[in-house]
C-alpha cells in the first residue's frame, strides 16, 4: 500500500490517467505471469494501490494483459466519384441551376453532349464515358 503522509491531497493528484494505467499494465503483465503465488500477491497489491482498481478486476487485467488497439472503421459509403469527375459534375450541376440529383441523373448524357458542343465544358474521354453510360 502507499504510505500515508498525513496531509490530504486533492483526488485529482492521486488519480492516474487511463494511458498511464495502460502503460503500467503493459509493464506488469509479463512479470505477473512469470511470478509465483507470493509474488503475484505483491504485484497485485502494488497494481491495485497505484491504479485504484478493484482487486478482482485487477487480477483479470493482469492475467489477460492489455487489449490490442482497436482499428477504427471508416463509417459510411465508399466514394463513387473522384478528382476531375467531381469538378465536372459540380460544374454541370451549377449550370443546370443546382437541381436535385434525381432529376439531373437521367439527363446527364444529353447535357454533357450539349455543353461540349457549346464549349461550356472540356473533359477527358474517360470522364465523358463515365457520364454517358
Amino acid at each position: 500500500m502507499l504510505p500515508y503522509s498525513g496531509e490530504k491531497k486533492p483526488l485529482r493528484e492521486l488519480m492516474m490517467t487511463i494511458q498511464s494505467k495502460k502503460e503500467l499494465l503493459k509493464a506488469m503483465h509479463p512479470r505477473y505471469l512469470k511470478a509465483n503465488k507470493a509474488q503475484k500477491t505483491q504485484i497485485l497489491d502494488e497494481f491495485v494501490a497505484a491504479t485504484g482498481y478493484h482487486r478482482k478486476y485487477a487480477t483479470s487485467l493482469l492475467k489477460r494483459g492489455p487489449r490490442p488497439p482497436r482499428l477504427k472503421k471508416k463509417v459510411g459509403r465508399k466514394k463513387t466519384y473522384k478528382g476531375e469527375v467531381i469538378k465536372t459534375l459540380e460544374h454541370i450541376w451549377e449550370i443546370c441551376g443546382r437541381i436535385c440529383s434525381k432529376r439531373l441523373k437521367p439527363f446527364l448524357p444529353e447535357i454533357v453532349t450539349v455543353l461540349e458542343r457549346c464549349n461550356e465544358i472540356q473533359m477527358l474521354p474517360d470522364t465523358k464515358n463515365f457520364f454517358c453510360r
